[in-house]
């Protein structure tokens, strides 16, 4: 009888207890801007390096920009990687840099000429 007690208190412990609040990993933001060439709205994912503990925010602070093409199955791996080479453990092999991920809506139109002023012959 005591071991089926336990066994209910557990039971009930475990499903009424909560875990983490959030099970998000967030490394950017998905913004848009609208493209009068493309006549569309456009997705991008930014990525800017977080600001070291101790440090103002300063409005002036220029970084390089990273543009990565196919945003939307690199974007992670490219942020990470760059994150990790550049602020980590005090690394310094990459400098702090933006990325800005574009996915595609149109990858033959988005990544191929598709107007040639002159004849290559």
């Amino acid at each position: 009888m005591r071991k089926l007690v336990l066994l209910l208190l557990a039971v009930i412990i475990t499903a009424t207890g909560k875990g983490q609040t959030s099970d998000k990993i967030i490394i950017g933001k998905i913004d848009s801007v609208y493209s009068g060439v493309l006549n569309e709205q456009r997705k991008v994912w930014v990525y800017v390096p977080h600001m070291k503990a101790g440090m103002q925010q300063n409005a002036g602070q220029r970084y390089p920009v990273v543009y990565l093409l196919d945003g939307d199955g690199h974007f992670e791996s490219v942020a990470g990687m760059i994150q990790q080479l550049s602020q980590v453990n005090g690394n310094t092999v990459v400098p702090e840099m933006i990325v800005v991920g574009i996915p595609n809506t149109d990858r033959t139109r988005d990544l191929t000429p598709t107007r040639i002023i002159s004849d290559p012959r």
